[in-house]
C-alpha cells in the first residue's frame, strides 16, 4: 500500500514514515520481488478472469460491512476510530480479499487509516472484531489507565500459560483483545433468550481457551448499556470494578468443572 503499484512498484513518498516501523522496514526488498513476479507471471490475464466475481463479492460484502460497523459504533457510542497512540484515525477501509485465508482477517492502522483485510466466507457477513480494535485502542493503550490496568497482571500471567490463547504480547494488548472479543459478541445481543444463550456460550468457549478477562468485560458491558456514557469515558469505571481474586477463583472453578 506504500508502493505506486504495477509495473514498477516503487515506494511512494509515504515510505520513509512507514519504514520507521521495523515490521514494515523488513519489506524493503518487496518491490523488487513484485516487479519480478509481475514480469514473469500473467497477472493481468489471471485477474481479468476472476474480476467479475470479485466485484460482485465486494458489492455483496459492502452492505454487510456497513450494517455491522454502524451497529458496533452505535453500541460504543462513538463516531470516530482511534489509533493506539490515542490519535483519531479518521478513515476506515475494509478490503474483502479472496486470496486471504478462509474466514480469517487482520487489521492495522497506517497513515491514520484503519485497514481491515477480510478473507472469503461461505456466507456473506462481517465479524467486526478487527474494526472494534480501531474503536478500543485509544482506551486500552492510554497511559492514563496503566495504574488501573495493573491489577489485571495476574490474569494476564495466567493467560500466557494457556496453549490456545494468542495476543499476549503485553498487558495492554491482552486487555484490548479481551474487551474486543466481549464487545464483538455483546453488541449482537438483542434480548432474544436463544440468541443471548448462544452468545454467552461462545464467550465461554473463548474464555476457556485462555481469555481470562472476557467474562468480566462481557458482564461489565451489561452495566455499561444502562449508562449514557460513551464507552471511551466509561472504560475506567469498568477497570475499577475488577476483582482479581474473584476472577482467579472463577477460572479455577471453571477449569475444575471441565476436568471432571
Amino acid at each position: 500500500m506504500s508502493t505506486g503499484g504495477p509495473p514498477d512498484f516503487r515506494f511512494t513518498a509515504d515510505w520513509p514514515d512507514v519504514s520507521k516501523e521495523a515490521s514494515f522496514a523488513a519489506l524493503v526488498d518487496l518491490p523488487v520481488l513484485l516487479r519480478e513476479l509481475y514480469t514473469k507471471a500473467p497477472i493481468e490475464e489471471i485477474y481479468a478472469g476472476v474480476r467479475p466475481d470479485y466485484l460482485k463479492y465486494i458489492d455483496e460484502y459492502r452492505a454487510a460491512v456497513l450494517a455491522q460497523v454502524a451497529k458496533v459504533m452505535a453500541y460504543c457510542r462513538t463516531s470516530a476510530l482511534s489509533a493506539a497512540d490515542s490519535r483519531e484515525a479518521p478513515h476506515a477501509v475494509v478490503i474483502p480479499n479472496l486470496l486471504q485465508s478462509f474466514s480469517r482477517s487482520f487489521g492495522f492502522i497506517l497513515n491514520n487509516t484503519f485497514d481491515s483485510i477480510e478473507g472469503p466466507q461461505a456466507k456473506i457477513g462481517y465479524n467486526p472484531h478487527e474494526f472494534v480494535h480501531g474503536l478500543t485502542n485509544s482506551m486500552s493503550y492510554d497511559p492514563r489507565y496503566k495504574a488501573l490496568q495493573q491489577p489485571a497482571e495476574p490474569l494476564f500471567e495466567l493467560a500466557k500459560k494457556q496453549p490456545d490463547v494468542g495476543d499476549v504480547a503485553n498487558l495492554q494488548n491482552f486487555l484490548d483483545e479481551n474487551l474486543v472479543r466481549a464487545i464483538s459478541l455483546k453488541y449482537r445481543d438483542n434480548g432474544d433468550p436463544a440468541r443471548s444463550q448462544r452468545l454467552q456460550e461462545t464467550m465461554m468457549e473463548e474464555y476457556r481457551s485462555g481469555y481470562t478477562l472476557e467474562p468480566f468485560f462481557y458482564e461489565q458491558l451489561s452495566e455499561y448499556e444502562k449508562s449514557n456514557e460513551p464507552l471511551s469515558e466509561y472504560y475506567p469505571t469498568i477497570l475499577r470494578r475488577l476483582n482479581v481474586k474473584y476472577e482467579l477463583a472463577r477460572w479455577e472453578q471453571t477449569t475444575k468443572t471441565l476436568s471432571k
